[in-house]
């Protein structure tokens, strides 16, 4: 646990893309698909945001750059 908290504090502020974001938290944090999801489906953000929130840390937008959706295309750490 104590990486994941030295990978927050070095990428807070720096812009990301969510799937970077639950990638390295999810590796970080050794977290696993919640039973009945498959494997493959992997860890939802939503877990990897209630054990951010651990941290006393949020996911927040990062910049105007959007995808074609409207969606915001990056995001970054900020303490709550």
């Amino acid at each position: 646990m104590a990486d994941l908290a030295g990978y927050i504090t070095e990428h807070m502020g720096q812009p990301m893309t969510q799937k970077e974001i639950r990638q390295n938290v999810t590796t970080l944090a050794q977290l696993e698909a919640k039973s009945g999801r498959a494997k493959s489906e992997g860890v939802t953000m939503a877990a990897v945001k209630e054990e951010l929130e651990r941290y006393s840390v949020q996911i927040v937008k990062y910049g105007e750059r959007k995808h074609q959706k409207g969606e915001s295309q990056y995001y970054t750490f900020a303490e709550l």
